[in-house]
């Protein structure tokens, strides 16, 4: 029971840096997806077409 109770907080920050990366993947992707286009323009050096 001893070595049971000693791997519960290292289950536990396994899982809460788990759940922090999927949130930063899924808000990183959905600010890829809307600004994606915008950055890879400026990127190009397309920066002075500012119609988006």
């Amino acid at each position: 029971m001893n070595k049971f109770l000693k791997y519960i907080p290292i289950f536990f920050w396994i899982i809460a840096i788990a759940a922090l990366l999927i949130g930063l993947l899924n808000s990183g992707y959905q600010f890829v997806q809307s600004r994606g286009a915008i950055l890879c323009l400026s990127c190009m050096g397309l920066e002075e077409n500012e119609d988006f």
